[in-house]
């Protein structure tokens, strides 16, 4: 049986078929059915191109979505991240060349899309001083134990801040704990506190790091042999970090 087909039918089947295949491609009516059968549906393909010194990460999106009893199945998109190797900030997405200006995207999934990176940037490590003159700790209470909290204090170039020192003294243990923490550096690496009342110096390395601020927990100036420390008279305060900058 033959059907008459206008031209204008002919012409938004070819539409389709082009916007399903992200094509230009012209067809006559008689090549329409295998281009439709050629059509991967809720299938895309992209590739990945691993960068030096960095690796890029892919997981999906949850793509099952439900409104009362009814259920939709749709293509997810993906997060995209790249994560530097060791010693090595990452560089940024980039889709088809375009630079994404961020290390996580979340991104639709276009059928031949190239993914990639900038490349990542060596870490060095940079050490700043900063120092407390005349530093006082005030009593907690009547309990032996001495605190001193302070805020943005200079380093030795006058360029950075230290964004926050905490002190705290354990007369029974003769401990003094650390916490101090500089918002320009992405990484702490290491701290150094070091105590002078007096004639007496006294000094110890920091014993545990986390993500933005560095903390000595235990004994790091202090100890039974050189108990000579009078929590109740002014010290000079030397604190040296050193890590990555922003």
């Amino acid at each position: 049986m033959n059907v008459l087909v206008n031209d204008e039918s002919l012409k938004a089947i070819a539409d389709a078929i082009r916007a399903k295949k992200n094509s230009t491609e012209k067809y006559m009516p008689g090549q329409m059915g295998t281009a439709i059968k050629s059509i991967n549906v809720g299938k895309k393909s992209f590739t990945v191109i691993q960068v030096e010194n960095e690796e890029i990460n892919i997981t999906a999106t949850s793509s099952l979505s439900q409104n009362g009893n009814d259920y939709t199945l749709a293509l997810p998109k993906i997060i995209v991240n790249v994560q530097g190797n060791s010693n090595y900030t990452p560089g940024s997405i980039t889709v088809n060349g375009v630079d994404q200006g961020s290390d996580k995207v979340i991104l639709d999934v276009t059928d031949g899309m190239v993914i990639s990176a900038t490349a990542a940037t060596e870490q060095t490590e940079t050490t700043l001083t900063f120092s407390s003159l005349d530093t006082r700790l005030s009593p907690i209470g009547s309990t032996g134990n001495y605190t001193f909290e302070t805020q943005i204090i200079r380093d030795t170039t006058n360029t950075y801040d230290l964004s926050s020192l905490m002190l705290v003294y354990s007369a029974n243990s003769l401990a003094l704990q650390t916490v101090a923490f500089a918002s320009v550096f992405s990484v702490q690496t290491s701290t150094k506190v070091t105590i002078s009342q007096g004639a007496n110096t006294y000094s110890g390395a920091v014993q545990y790091h986390a993500t933005g601020y560095s903390q000595v927990e235990s004994n790091p100036c202090l100890t039974e042999a050189n108990s000579n420390f009078d929590p109740t008279q002014p010290f000079n305060l030397v604190v040296e970090l050193t890590g990555t900058l922003r």
